[in-house]
């Protein structure tokens, strides 16, 4: 085990002393206007539609996929487009359940 000795111990006390003081010093409330507020919440419209738009490619895919599975009677890729499908759908809905649970704003 390493001694330490006064002028690290020092050291130490002083830094430890002056991180503390840097980090209570950033935890000042900051009080955003209405237009800043809104800025943030048509962001992240924009980024629901793109997240909805992204599963309803995905089903699309997914549901050509499945069709040509079921027509060469192939049972690995039914399984695998109909994840897809899955995956897709709950991609779509994934900002109406956020909103529904009550993490985002509706």
């Amino acid at each position: 085990m390493k001694k330490f000795n006064k002028k690290t111990m020092y050291k130490m006390f002083v830094s430890s002393i002056t991180t503390a003081l840097c980090f209570s010093a950033m935890a000042i409330p900051v009080f955003a206007t209405d237009g800043a507020t809104q800025a943030v919440w048509e962001l992240a419209d924009i980024v629901s539609g793109i997240f909805k738009a992204v599963g309803v490619i995905v089903c699309l895919i997914s549901l050509a996929f499945l069709g040509a599975s079921i027509s060469s009677h192939d049972t690995s890729q039914r399984i695998n487009s109909a994840l897809g499908l899955i995956s897709g759908l709950l991609v779509f809905f994934a900002p109406d359940l956020l909103s529904l649970i009550g993490v985002v704003r509706s």
